[in-house]
C-alpha cells in the first residue's frame, strides 16, 4: 500500500533536497512525496519543479501565507493520496529502510502507530535516542518517548483531528497522546532510522526554543485530566526546568520518579558539564 511522506518547508532548498533524496532512496517503493511549501521566500517552486521531472512521485502543495509547519503538515495530510502516512523534517533525513521497517511493523499487530530511534547530530556531537517498546497512555503520560519517523493510516490522524494548530509547541507530543487514547498503544522500535540534525544554524520549522514552555504547559493542561498525580508532578518539574528555575534536592525527589533518574541526571550532565563532549569523541554513532 503506498505511503505519503508529508515534508514541510520554508525557504531551505539544500535541506530540503537531502531530504527528498532521503526518501527517494527508499527501499519501500510505493511512496508519495507531499512537500508543503509554507510560503518560501527563495527559489523553492522553481527548485521543486525541476525536481519533478526526474522524481514523478513527487507532489508540491504551495501556502502562500504561512501556516506554520503543523498547518502545513495537516494540508499535506488532508491532500495526501496515500494509505498510510510518514512524517518528515525539512532539515532531517530518513535512512534507507526507514518506510519499509516501519510499514512492516505497523502491520504485523494492531498499533495506533510505529515510530523508531534516532540519530541525533549536533555541535557537539552524534548521540543515539534510543527507548524502544510498547508505548502505552500511562507511558507517554509521563514523557514524550515517541519520535516523529513515525508510521500510521492516514484515517487514523484525521479521525483524531490532525496536528492541533492552535498550540505553541509540543504538537507532535499531542497528536501521539491523542492516537493512543483513541486507538491503544504504539511501538518505537530498537533500531535508528532517521537522522535528526541539530547542527546546522537555522531555525528548525517545527520549534522555536522561546515558546517550548508555553506549548508544554499548553499540552499539560489538554492533558491533565488522564494523568496521575504522580505523572503531573514530573510533568510540572520539567516545565520548571524549562523555566530555568533552580530544583532543590528535596523537589527533585519528590516530583521525579526513581525510574526517571538515569534520565534527568543524564540531562544535567549534559548542561553543567564537558563530559558530553568527552563521550563523543569515544563513541562515534
Amino acid at each position: 500500500m503506498q505511503v505519503s511522506v508529508i515534508i514541510p518547508t520554508h525557504s531551505r532548498i539544500e535541506m530540503l533536497h537531502r531530504a527528498i533524496l532521503s526518501v527517494k532512496q527508499q527501499t519501500y517503493r510505493d511512496v508519495e512525496i507531499v512537500v508543503v511549501d509554507d510560503a518560501s521566500t527563495d527559489e523553492t517552486p522553481e527548485f521543486i519543479r525541476k525536481l519533478q521531472k526526474d522524481i514523478p512521485n513527487l507532489r508540491y502543495l504551495r501556502n502562500e501565507v504561512s501556516l506554520g509547519a503543523c498547518g502545513a503538515r495537516n494540508r499535506g495530510i488532508r491532500e495526501a493520496s496515500g494509505h498510510y502516512i510518514a512524517l518528515l523534517d525539512d532539515d532531517d533525513e530518513y535512512l534507507p529502510t526507514a518506510l519499509e521497517d516501519l510499514i512492516n511493523a505497523y502491520e504485523s499487530d494492531d498499533y495506533s502507530f510505529v515510530c523508531a530511534d534516532l540519530k541525533i547530530i549536533t555541535k557537539k556531537g552524534n548521540r543515539i535516542s534510543s527507548k524502544p517498546g510498547l508505548i502505552n497512555l500511562e507511558r507517554i503520560l509521563w514523557i514524550n518517548n515517541a519520535t516523529m519517523c513515525m508510521v500510521t493510516e492516514r484515517t487514523k490522524i484525521l479521525a483524531v483531528g490532525a496536528f492541533d494548530e492552535t498550540l505553541t509547541a509540543a504538537q507532535d507530543y499531542d497528536l501521539w497522546v491523542r492516537l493512543i487514547h483513541r486507538f491503544g498503544a504504539a511501538k518505537r522500535l530498537k533500531k535508528v532510522l532517521y537522522t535528526y540534525h541539530q547542527e546546522h544554524e537555522a531555525v528548525r520549522i517545527t520549534t522555536v526554543s522561546s515558546k517550548r514552555f508555553k506549548g508544554y504547559f499548553e499540552n499539560y493542561k489538554k492533558h491533565k485530566a488522564l494523568m496521575s498525580y504522580r505523572q503531573r508532578a514530573y510533568q510540572l518539574y520539567r516545565l520548571r526546568k524549562l523555566l530555568g528555575h533552580k530544583i532543590t534536592i528535596g523537589k527533585f525527589i519528590k516530583m521525579v520518579p526513581l525510574r526517571y533518574y538515569p534520565l534527568e541526571l543524564n540531562d544535567l550532565i549534559m548542561e553543567h558539564t564537558k563530559v558530553y563532549y568527552y563521550l563523543t569523541k569515544f563513541f562515534k554513532w
